[in-house]
């Protein structure tokens, strides 16, 4: 199953790959170095987070005919 989630989001990690990381960088930066193993955790974390929620919202209703917000 992760190999399928990370499969779907991998396109829209793609687009966006330097904004998606620097975004998590920036934040996680501020509360700790880049040599803590947290860090790296953290910015990874963040940008499958971001990924997801572009294809969630971008780019999946573009994909199929259901509407993704319901009215």
């Amino acid at each position: 199953k992760a190999g399928v989630f990370l499969g779907t989001i991998s396109y829209s990690g793609y687009l966006l790959h330097t904004k998606v990381y620097q975004f998590p960088d920036m934040v996680i930066r501020q509360l700790t170095t880049p040599d803590n193993p947290v860090y790296t955790l953290t910015v990874i974390g963040g940008t499958i987070a971001l990924s997801w929620l572009f294809y969630l919202y971008l780019e999946r209703p573009f994909i199929s005919r259901r509407p993704v917000f319901s009215t």
